[in-house]
């Protein structure tokens, strides 16, 4: 698993909020593309070494083993799965951030990636 490079602060166009574009990607054990089936949970974190314990600006769980969600997510075109976070209010983000997803797959296995986003 990764989160992938097309991952990016954004403007929603409707709303004008801040969000997160963020793009999940797995990889099977031949390195292809794959859907996948548990718990995805993604943290937004201050990227500041000094900051590095510090609890997380937000998060976003999502339940991937929901076949309706997995397919909305699931991007084809790029073999990601797209998940737009909204940033609240009261959410202070940080100018660089990093992006960490923590899957729990429906067998019990765990991955997890971080990903530096600039806002």
């Amino acid at each position: 698993m990764r989160i992938h490079p097309l991952t990016q602060f954004m403007n929603d166009r409707q709303t004008g909020k801040l969000m997160i574009e963020a793009r999940v990607e797995f990889l099977d054990p031949y390195g292809h593309t794959c859907k996948a089936f548990g718990q995805i949970e993604i943290a937004l974190h201050d990227a500041d070494p000094e900051q590095f314990n510090a609890s997380p600006v937000g998060t976003w769980p999502e339940d991937l083993t929901d076949l309706e969600l997995n397919e909305i997510y699931f991007d084809d075109v790029t073999g990601t799965y797209l998940l737009r976070l909204e940033i609240n209010e009261d959410m202070e983000v940080p100018q660089q951030a990093l992006l960490r997803a923590a899957y729990r797959s429906a067998d019990g296995r765990r991955l997890q990636a971080a990903y530096v986003i600039r806002n």
